[in-house]
C-alpha cells in the first residue's frame, strides 16, 4: 500500500492533512478503503494460482495504478475524497474475478458460461478436431487450461461489476 499512499492523487484526497476540519470524515474513508484493500489483497493474491502464465496482477499492480492516475489527471485536476475513494475502489475491482473464486461454484460455475464452451470449442477446432459437445464438456487438460486463462480474461470486467 506504500506505493499507494506516495501518490499524489492519495495525498491530495485521503491523506491525513493538517489543520482540516473534515479530518473525521476523511478517516472514515481511508479506514473503509483499508479494509476494501485488505480484501481485494486476498483475491487478486488467488489469480497466479488459477492462472499462473498472467503478467502480475497482485495487489502491488492495483496499487501502482494510483500513480498512474495520478500522472493521467495531473496537479490541476481536482478529486475530493469521496471520488478518490471511489476511483480507488474500481482499481480494487478491475481484475478481481481474473480467479475462480469470484465464482461461487468455481470452475463448475465457470464451464456454465457460453464464454468457456467457446473457448473449448475453439481451441479444440484449432488442433484440427471438430469438437462435440462431449469433447467440450470433457476437453484435455492442457485444452482445459487454455480455456480457463481465456475465458477469466474475457468475463473479469463483466464479473468485476457483479463483485
Amino acid at each position: 500500500m506504500n506505493a499507494l499512499i506516495a501518490s499524489g492523487l492519495w495525498q491530495h484526497t485521503l491523506a491525513t492533512m493538517k489543520d482540516d476540519p473534515h479530518e473525521k470524515h476523511r478517516e472514515r474513508l481511508r479506514a473503509s478503503f483499508s479494509t476494501f484493500h485488505n480484501k481485494a489483497e486476498h483475491l487478486v493474491g488467488l489469480i497466479t494460482k488459477d492462472v499462473p502464465d498472467y503478467t502480475v496482477h497482485d495487489i502491488t499492480h492495483l496499487d501502482a495504478l494510483w500513480e498512474i492516475a495520478s500522472t493521467i489527471a495531473g496537479d490541476d485536476y481536482q478529486f475530493n475524497p469521496a471520488e478518490a475513494f471511489v476511483l480507488g475502489g474500481a482499481i480494487l475491482l478491475h481484475d478481481a474475478a481474473m480467479c475462480l473464486a469470484a465464482y461461487p461454484g468455481g470452475m463448475r460455475d465457470l464451464q456454465k458460461t457460453p464464454a468457456w464452451r467457446d473457448s473449448v470449442a475453439l481451441l479444440l477446432s484449432a488442433g484440427g478436431k471438430t469438437p462435440t459437445s462431449e469433447d467440450i464438456a470433457s476437453p484435455p487438460q492442457e485444452i482445459a487450461h487454455q480455456a480457463l486463462q481465456e475465458t477469466l480474461r474475457l468475463l473479469h470486467a463483466q464479473k468485476a461489476r457483479a463483485i
